[in-house]
């Protein structure tokens, strides 16, 4: 059964069974079998022919979604029996938020390789409500993001470690820094850089503006990343609404909070993981390597 979900799975996620069939090295008729018998099983159809080639029925969505979780606690079945020989886990998924990666994924990786020289990391930065989802999908091991929403799934757990600030950076020798007195109608006049993957940036901002009765202002330039956002706030005058956790990458390019303005959000952030994880060293040691690198 756990080969028939599996080869579901890659289905899926290949929208073709002649696809998936290449990628698990069976015949396509082989692959149409398995199927088959867990709708057999099942009693529901799975799968259905559409231009974008073969999709989940909701009812398949469903299963997908729970066989990755079954494939997850399979995986942890086997770290079990290597962890009894002796051996460590060969593989670990990491997932992080866009400003998490920046600030801390790299150094995380660095230190999980000094103590586990042999696990391949597998790497994946979303938003954190992904992320979540990823997690109670068996898609993931460990999630770094923030904790300001909750999950419903007893398999996940969540650790807040800090509290971050977003706030408004600009240029070192920006014409604004040279104001003693910065009003918001000032910040309204400048070009605006925002953050997209992650909509709570543009909101928050616009409710910073809305609380004082004022019309939030329109971005000049829309990214995806973090790093072309600051660059573009270090060679030219715009404003950004930047996590003080990116100070270290800001601070590289000159590029500093705007002075005597408050903070345009709060929120907390840390650590998500399977529960399964803590059954085991890797898991453990890895738990505390996140938190030794967040907590300061």
């Amino acid at each position: 059964m756990y080969d028939d979900l599996r080869n579901f799975v890659v289905v899926v996620e290949s929208t073709s069974v002649t696809l998936a069939a290449k990628r698990l090295g069976l015949s396509q008729p082989a692959v149409s079998k398995c199927i088959r018998r867990i709708e057999s099983q099942l009693g529901v159809t799975l799968l259905m022919r559409t231009a974008r080639g073969v999709m989940p029925t909701e009812v398949g969505r469903q299963v997908y979604d729970r066989a990755k979780a079954i494939e997850a606690e399979y995986r942890y079945l086997r770290w079990h029996a290597t962890e009894a020989k002796g051996g460590l886990s060969k593989t670990l998924r990491l997932g992080a938020g866009p400003n998490w990666n920046v600030a801390y994924l790299q150094g995380i990786i660095d230190d999980i390789r000094t103590h586990f020289p042999k696990t391949v990391l597998e790497a994946q930065v979303h938003v954190k409500e992904i992320l979540v989802d990823n997690l109670s999908a068996g898609k993931l091991d460990f999630a770094i993001c923030g904790t300001d929403i909750e999950s419903s799934d007893e398999n996940i757990e969540k650790e807040t470690l800090t509290n971050v600030e977003t706030v408004i950076m600009c240029r070192k020798d920006h014409p604004l820094r040279r104001s003693q007195n910065i009003s918001l109608q000032d910040l309204i006049a400048c070009d605006w850089v925002s953050f997209e993957p992650n909509r709570h940036y543009v909101y928050s901002l616009d409710a910073f503006f809305a609380r004082e009765g004022l019309r939030p202002p329109a971005p000049s330039v829309v990214t995806d990343s973090w790093l072309s956002g600051i660059l573009i706030v270090a060679n030219g005058n715009s404003l950004m609404n930047v996590p003080r956790n990116l100070e270290g990458l800001t601070s590289k390019f000159d590029v500093l909070v705007l002075p005597g303005l408050p903070a345009v959000q709060k929120f907390s952030g840390g650590l998500w993981y399977r529960k399964s994880m803590m059954d085991f060293e890797i898991g453990r040691r890895v738990k505390e390597i996140i938190k030794a690198r967040i907590v300061l």
